[in-house]
């Protein structure tokens, strides 16, 4: 029987953003897996919250010691962070204390396999290499490109470039590596560097919460849903450039926004002049539930990134019809009850069409997943 280390820059959870969601399908296709017996989480994130609140002079002095540390190490990896800065760091999540922790971790039980989900733990990616850990990528994203608006700067088209090599490198040192896109996978393969598609599904308890929506639902006519927080570039321009369409244009009649989701709060003065949209930010779970359960649809706004995945693939298990750019969907398979509009124009005819309801269930596979099945290669229990 195995024992695997599952390394996450966010806990998984049923309540959280799509972030966790995907780890928490990480961590369970990992325990559905034949032969593993054990599957231990190491957080950064959690990490980083209780390093941060440690106040006294010792943790100070080291945490300004290790945060210098970092900035050398990064400029060192692109030495262009000094004139453009970037959103990517590869060794962010592999700072002194964290790799400390993680080799007392590894030296009381050593796993047979390590699974990561964020190339930032590239410090201990290194360390797996030299003890003969063999190691996963199911990388969220690619990171170096995610998130981020397209440069038009040329000096900040080198630094992104030169973070994606950085990102590459990483990847390219792991035995596997999964995608959560198909757009990802494709550019990972035409590369060189074999990848498989990986796509996200809500398994366990999120798919109970959202089959308990779908049960509920009593659409209201003209309500819509924005979801996600809007804390990197693209979920933001997104959202700007609707909100510019709407002082232009007007919502239609009868139709009422709600946008939900952290950093929503700071359009919250912009809205006030628009009595059909409200910015709510973060709502708890159960406010969530009853929003999706009375809402026509959702709206998701990107026409660029890797992101919003989680998103389309809940809705619609939720029986939520969604409407949005064709841009997310050249990364996924086809799902029932997604609605794609070319431009604004076409988004904002679809706010007044009725959606047909409801949305069919989709019939996803219940056989081994492709993570299970890497694993289990990997290990040599099974096939590739």
């Amino acid at each position: 029987m195995s024992r695997i280390l599952l390394l996450t820059s966010s806990p998984p959870a049923v309540e959280g953003h799509g972030g966790q969601h995907r780890t928490y399908q990480i961590l369970h296709d990992l325990r559905q897996t034949p032969g593993v017996s054990e599957v231990e989480v190491f957080s950064s994130e959690r990490y980083y919250h209780q390093y941060r609140h440690d106040r006294g002079l010792r943790a100070r002095f080291f945490r300004a010691a290790a945060a210098l540390h970092m900035r050398i190490a990064l400029l060192r990896d692109n030495p262009l962070r000094l004139l453009r800065r970037n959103n990517y760091a590869r060794r962010i999540y592999g700072g002194w204390r964290v790799v400390g922790d993680y080799r007392r971790l590894i030296a009381h039980k050593r796993p047979d396999l390590c699974v990561f989900d964020h190339t930032r733990f590239y410090p201990i990616l290194r360390l797996n290499k030299r003890l003969g850990i063999p190691t996963i990528a199911a990388c969220h994203n690619l990171d170096a490109l995610h998130g981020r608006l397209s440069p038009h700067d040329p000096l900040q088209i080198r630094s992104m470039l030169l973070d994606f090599g950085l990102e590459l490198d990483a990847l390219r040192q792991t035995e596997a590596r999964l995608c959560i896109s198909r757009v990802e996978t494709a550019v990972l393969n035409g590369l060189g560097y074999p990848a498989r598609y990986y796509p996200y599904w809500p398994v366990g308890q999120i798919a109970e919460v959202l089959a308990r929506t779908r049960a509920r639902r009593q659409p209201q006519k003209g309500l819509f849903l924005i979801l996600g927080s809007l804390y990197n570039d693209i979920s933001r321009e997104g959202v700007e450039n609707f909100l510019g369409e709407t002082f232009r244009r007007g919502l239609p009649e009868g139709v009422q926004i709600k946008g939900i989701g952290r950093g929503w709060e700071r359009f919250s003065q912009q809205t006030q002049n628009l009595p059909q949209l409200e910015a709510h930010g973060f709502v708890p779970q159960e406010t969530l539930e009853d929003y999706l359960s009375r809402a026509q649809g959702v709206l998701i706004l990107t026409q660029s990134g890797f992101g919003v995945l989680t998103r389309l693939a809940e809705m619609s298990a939720s029986g939520v019809p969604v409407i949005c750019f064709p841009h997310p969907m050249y990364a996924i398979d086809p799902l029932p009850g997604i609605t794609t509009v070319e431009n604004w124009d076409k988004l904002w005819d679809a706010l007044q069409r009725p959606v047909p309801e409801p949305i069919p269930a989709l019939e996803v596979n219940q056989g081994e997943s492709i993570l299970s099945q890497t694993v289990r290669w990997i290990l040599g229990t099974g096939q590739s």
